[in-house]
């Protein structure tokens, strides 16, 4: 496969109408790849990029080389927990970015020449559209989850008039949901789970969040026609905003040349382990960085693939249970790895995720079918497009981390089996390889994210 490379770009003339874009990323690994993703390939088509990270994100970039001419990083102090211990209050973390950093990026926007033609900002940084309302700047807003998600998201008050919303308020979590445009029947149990609450305070954000949406200059997608198109086509007709797919947000393939990365967490080199290993053999398991899985279900977890007799490579941050004590010669586990490297590598063949949008996006893009383990938020409903939709891989578990019993071991050794010896993977495996196919050609010259990302930029300079 040949990787892409992005060119050089020198910085265009001030008198030119290049816009100038300012990008402010949410401060967590799994939202700020993205947004760097998007960055780059903005500035490769001319665009003057400024991206705000906290002062410990800085410090985090790493590049072959430095940007190019027309992408700067700009930082504000750490008035937020770090990213190395925002898993331990993850509730305190969101607070602090939704109260502590207006401010200081409001000084800093004051600082950036020439004038800024719109900031790009994650969607879960709301006070990012009365920050630039107040000087007049329009925002795009860039959604890093799924367009099936966002649709959902979108239907919130339909959800409600049904007593769909909260999701607490059905008392069968099996009852089908098949009234939402563009998304397929989906289970009460698969919805995000942030309609899993009960509080007003949580219909109200929820409302809010999506009405401040539709005043948006548009939305970017960190997904592709070809992966969503239902969904995609539905909310073209029905956003009142252009909307615009650009992903994948990820790097594939791998780019080398002007590629800002992040480096978080130190990476363990894993190749020679699984240099070892028989093609397509190993079974890449990670579940997150944020959410830790109990004790119980880790412990379940690991005898299953065990008992499963296949390889294995886990990447378990901070486990509850000591496996690297029970793993045997099949298996390895490693604090952190490069998880785009792995999934690239020949002996993998199977990969068991907690289906977060980056890493359902990566398994696609490689072509690795997937056991599903969703735990919460959008998760269980991206579980749902890689079993039902896409049919690309096979559940674990379905709902919530919390509303599920264990799964069990022998329930595990079995799916597992199923993913890497039966022949129903056969399938799974040609369906993956034909949107790997599809995602490669949407970033193209001339492909439908390329495309996206040119309409954009022309409503830009307009």
């Amino acid at each position: 496969m040949a990787e892409q490379k992005i060119p050089v770009v020198q910085e265009p003339d001030p008198g030119h109408a290049e816009p100038m874009i300012v990008a402010i990323p949410y401060p967590g690994q799994g939202h700020i790849n993205p947004m760097m993703r998007l960055c780059m390939r903005l500035a490769s088509k001319g665009a003057l990029i400024r991206i705000v990270v906290t002062e410990e994100w800085l410090s985090f970039m790493t590049s072959a080389q430095e940007p190019p001419p027309n992408v700067r990083l700009l930082s504000i102090p750490n008035v937020i927990p770090s990213e190395l211990s925002r898993a331990a209050d993850w509730v305190g973390f969101v607070q602090a970015v939704n109260s502590t950093m207006e401010e200081p990026v409001d000084r800093l926007i004051d600082s950036i020449e020439p004038m800024v033609s719109v900031i790009v900002a994650d969607v879960y940084m709301p006070w990012v559209a009365d920050m630039a309302k107040r000087r007049g700047i329009p925002v795009t807003w860039l959604f890093p989850m799924a367009a099936t998600v966002f649709s959902v998201f979108y239907h919130c008050e339909v959800l409600l008039s049904k007593g769909h919303f909260p999701a607490n308020s059905s008392a069968n979590k099996e009852e089908y949901v098949d009234y939402i445009p563009g998304v397929s029947p989906t289970r009460i149990l698969e919805l995000p789970n942030l309609f899993k609450g009960g509080e007003s305070r949580e219909i109200a954000e929820s409302l809010k969040f999506f009405h401040q949406i539709q005043n948006a200059k548009s939305i970017l997608f960190n997904s592709f026609y070809e992966l969503e198109p239902s969904a995609i086509d539905a909310l073209s007709s029905l956003v009142p905003r252009p909307i615009f797919p650009v992903g994948p947000l990820i790097p594939f393939p791998a780019p080398k040349d002007h590629e800002l990365k992040t480096n978080a967490r130190p990476e363990l080199d894993c190749s020679s382990w699984l240099d070892s290993q028989p093609h397509g053999s190993t079974l890449y398991v990670s579940l997150g960085s944020v959410m830790l899985v109990p004790a119980k279900q880790m412990e379940e977890l690991a005898h299953g693939l065990i008992e499963s007799v296949t390889r294995f490579i886990w990447v378990a941050r901070e486990p509850s249970i000591n496996l690297r004590d029970m793993c045997t010669d099949r298996g390895l586990v490693v604090p952190w790895c490069s998880q785009s490297k792995v999934l690239r590598h020949p002996s993998v063949g199977g990969f068991l995720t907690h289906c977060g949008w980056n890493s359902t996006v990566e398994g696609v893009l490689t072509g690795v079918p997937m056991l599903t383990f969703p735990i919460y938020f959008d998760q269980q409903t991206n579980s749902k497009l890689i079993v039902d939709d896409w049919k690309v891989g096979l559940r674990v578990r379905s709902g919530p981390m919390d509303e599920m019993e264990v799964v069990d071991r022998r329930e595990i050794a079995n799916v597992v089996r199923r993913l890497m010896e039966g022949e129903e993977s056969k399938e799974m495996r040609r369906r993956i390889e034909e949107l790997r196919e599809a995602g490669e050609k949407a970033l193209e010259k001339g492909g439908s994210s390329d495309a996206n990302m040119n309409d954009f930029l022309k409503s830009l300079r307009s």
